[in-house]
C-alpha cells in the first residue's frame, strides 16, 4: 500500500486492520464470555457477582430460586456463546 502512495491512515485502515479485527474481536468475545463465567465462580466463593445469587438461594434454602438462577446462568452462558460462534463465522 505505501509503494502505491497510500498515506498511513490509508495504510492501517485498508491493510492493517481487515488483517487484524477477526482475532481482535476473538479475542475480546473470549473476554467477555471468561467474565460471565469468572463472576459466577467468584460470587460463591463471596467476592459478588452472579454467583453471590447461588450462595444466598443455597444458605436460604431457596431451591426454586436456586435452579432459576442456575438456569439463567446457563442459557447467558450458552447464548453468548452462540453469539459469538455466529460473529466469528461472519468475520472468517
Amino acid at each position: 500500500m505505501r509503494s502505491v502512495g497510500a498515506g498511513p491512515v490509508q495504510v492501517f485502515f485498508n491493510a492493517v486492520w481487515p488483517a487484524v479485527l477477526p482475532q481482535f474481536v476473538s479475542s475480546h468475545l473470549y473476554l467477555w464470555e471468561f467474565n460471565i463465567r469468572d463472576s459466577t465462580i467468584l460470587g460463591i466463593i463471596g467476592a459478588g457477582g452472579l454467583g453471590l445469587l447461588i450462595s444466598e438461594a443455597t444458605s436460604l434454602f431457596q431451591w426454586g430460586r436456586l435452579s432459576t438462577v442456575l438456569l439463567v446462568i446457563i442459557f447467558l452462558v450458552a447464548g453468548f456463546d452462540a453469539f459469538s460462534r455466529r460473529i466469528r463465522k461472519a468475520l472468517l
